[in-house]
């Protein structure tokens, strides 16, 4: 009977840990060791952010290990930097901005805390904490959108701990509640990773302001602006490849310095409109171009289907002027193999591109 003590003890401590879902979170990005002054006022960018060799599987057939990593891997990049420029009083975020920032963020290694602290975490029921953590990296490359070119890249290493137990939030409680750096939350996931690496950044970033060959670049632009929208389903098409399609046209659209309004701004725009359940009305476009200051409209739909142990992918991207509610361009293709969706995906949509090149409409 004896012996059968430390391993009820251990489920118990596990059940308890898994319900306890404590967490504190600390980033750690290193100094450049730079100084100087800093610019005072504010420049006009826009946001873009480019995804990093992020995980794509995500479910409760995995282990919690697994689930717990994928979470710390998309902390790295998580959508919402355009967030921390907007409320940054260094910027502007404009999208006719001639400058354009790209936001790269990605997780390199991973500690799931399988150490002999977890031993202690579960034996004693989820209040001795356990630890784990991550490394990684953010890159911000700044583009000069009238001459093509690349200015500049500012790229950073970044250190990632937590801890989880019961005793958490009274660390929590002990920690400097002006520390920017740590953060609490209910799980692994957590906004500190982007928020330190947009803070170090913005640091390095006044001082090259004081170049004013630098800042001259910094101006409002004319070309005209697009915003493409979530891809709908036309038929089969899974969540997760509608969004990878979208992902690949705006990166196109990108490759052809087309100014294009970020993805994030344009979802909470669509989501405070409840657009998706409306439908593409007049009033509807041009209530969001108006929010978005886009002066066209990107759509897509997407289909899949089995044909004869194949899978036959059918995708449309249009392009909608604003004002007047004209079709722009529009592009039609239909790829059948037995490759995975996202194969399928990215030739549709490499063909779609080669044709609007090829007819001088990107």
């Amino acid at each position: 009977m004896i012996r059968w003590i430390p391993f009820r003890t251990f489920v118990v401590g596990l059940l308890l840990s898994l319900l306890s879902q404590c967490f504190l979170h600390q980033a750690y990005v290193p100094s450049s060791g730079r100084r100087g002054d800093r610019f005072a006022g504010s420049v006009p960018v826009r946001i873009t952010n480019r995804p990093g060799v992020l995980p794509e599987r995500f479910g409760d057939e995995q282990e919690a290990s697994e689930n717990d990593r994928i979470r710390i891997g998309r902390s790295y990049q998580t959508g919402h930097m355009g967030d921390y420029f907007r409320a940054s009083s260094t910027f502007t975020v404009n999208p006719r901005a001639n400058i354009r920032v790209e936001y790269t963020g990605e997780m390199i290694d991973y500690r799931d805390g399988a150490n002999p602290f977890l031993l202690l975490f579960c034996l004693s029921g989820g209040v001795f904490p356990a630890n784990g953590g991550s490394g990684g990296s953010g890159t911000f490359a700044v583009y000069d959108n009238e001459r093509h070119t690349l200015l500049r890249t500012y790229k950073y290493e970044v250190t990632h701990n937590y801890l989880m137990g019961l005793l958490v939030p009274f660390v929590a409680l002990a920690a400097d509640p002006a520390l920017s750096s740590v953060e609490g939350s209910s799980d692994t996931s957590t906004t500190v990773i982007e928020r330190e690496l947009f803070s170090r950044f913005e640091q390095d970033f006044r001082l090259d302001l004081e170049e004013l060959t630098f800042r001259d670049r910094f101006f409002i632009g004319s070309a005209r602006v697009l915003a493409v929208m979530p891809f709908e389903d036309a038929g089969g098409a899974p969540t997760a490849q509608l969004r990878r399609a979208r992902e690949l046209v705006e990166t196109a659209l990108l490759e052809q310095q087309a100014v294009l309004v970020d993805r994030a701004t344009t979802d909470h725009i669509l989501s405070e409109i409840a657009f998706a359940q409306s439908g593409l009305t007049e009033s509807r476009r041009n209530q969001v171009g108006h929010l978005t200051e886009a002066d066209v409209l990107v759509f897509g739909t997407l289909a899949l289907e089995n044909v004869g142990g194949e899978r036959l992918l059918r995708l449309q991207i249009r392009a909608i002027e604003v004002e007047t509610g004209q079709i722009v361009w529009k592009e039609e293709r239909e790829v059948i193999g037995q490759d995975h969706a996202r194969v399928l995906v990215r030739r549709a949509v490499g063909e779609c591109v080669l044709s609007l090149r090829s007819r001088g409409l990107l």
